[in-house]
Parts: C-alpha cells; structure tokens; sequence
C-alpha cells in the first residue's frame, strides 16, 4: 500500500455531474460491480493492481481501506463513475500524486460491457474540470501501456499531448506519456 503513502490536498467532490453521468464517492453498494471488475482480467489487464487485490479479500480490503481514508489526509482520490439512466456502477476515474512534484496521474477505468461509449472520455473530462479549477494541481499526466489503444484514445480526447515513452518503476516497463497542464485544458474550451 506504499503507493498511497502520498496524498493530494484536494477535496474529494461529493458528486460531479455530465450529461450521463454522476462520479462521487464510492458508496458501500458498489461493493459488487467493483469486486466484480477487480476480478475480470480483461477489465485490469493495464492496471497496476498488484495478484493479492484481486482476491476476494484483497479487493475487499482495498475498497474498505478507499472508503476509510476519504476526507483524511491520506485519502485515496478514487470517485466512482455512475451512469445516470439505471444509477448502474460502469466503473472509476481518480488521481494518484506523482512522487517528487505537484503533477496527479489520472487514472479510469470501466468494465468492459461499457466501454466504446464515451463514459471513460466524458468521466475524465469531468475529472479534469474539477481538479484544475479547485487546487493548485498544474499538470496530470498519464502512463499508458503501448497495447492500451483505448486507453490512448481517451487521453487524446480530453486535450492530453502524447510526449514519449518512458520508464515506470510501477508498471516495470516503459509506457507512454500523455500531458495536460491547466492553461491547455481551459484554453481548449
């Protein structure tokens, strides 16, 4: 759990809006859907979760320990993303703080049945708004295995600029690096 050690001094929002989509808090009714994610490993395939979470008693204690930690110092900044139609759990978008700086990384991530609709770009879009219009978070950035096309796609289309590959010790390999800063996603519109 050392790469939660850092947190932001930023407040989690208690809910977000989009046209289709509601992102707040995880609340103990997404236990399932989450569980469920956590263990599909198509869904998890890109993510830097390590074998142990995604047990049934790892997942659990990661969702409790997300749940214990919001509004404290060493909060977690995960928001589950909620579509609005049927309030069905479609997956998560957050933030972890970059070692060294100021910078966030952006993560989401949906399952499956949902994905090619738009929500990750619209959730994230959101995400984004927020952060650099209520802290002093200047740039997030995102890490992306080459073989994550969706995942590149979505960084694109929320105004992120793809800067080369690099090296993270997270995902032991290299991947590629996406960038917003604050005056470029407002300069967007």
């Amino acid at each position: 759990m050392s790469y939660f050690s850092r947190a932001f001094n930023l407040k989690i929002p208690e809910r977000l809006e989009t046209d289709r989509l509601y992102i707040r808090p995880f609340e103990n009714k997404d236990w399932e859907p989450f569980f469920s994610f956590m263990r599909d490993e198509v869904a998890t395939q890109y993510l830097s979760f390590i074998k142990e979470q995604k047990t049934y008693q790892g997942a659990e204690e990661l969702f409790h320990l997300i749940l214990e930690r919001y509004g404290k110092e060493n909060q977690i900044f995960v928001l589950a993303v909620i579509r609005k139609s049927d309030d069905q759990y479609v997956g998560a978008v957050g933030l972890l703080p970059v070692e060294g700086g100021t910078d966030a990384e952006v993560f989401y991530s949906l399952i499956p049945k949902y994905w090619g609709k738009g929500y990750a770009t619209e959730a994230t879009h959101r995400l984004f708004a927020y952060v650099f219009s209520e802290s002093d978070i200047n740039r997030i950035v995102a890490s992306i295995y080459p073989m994550n096309k969706a995942s590149e796609k979505v960084a694109k289309r929320v105004g992120m600029i793809y800067k080369g590959f690099v090296m993270r010790e997270l995902q032991g390999s290299k991947v590629k690096l996406y960038i917003i800063k604050r005056e470029d996603f407002f300069s967007r519109g």
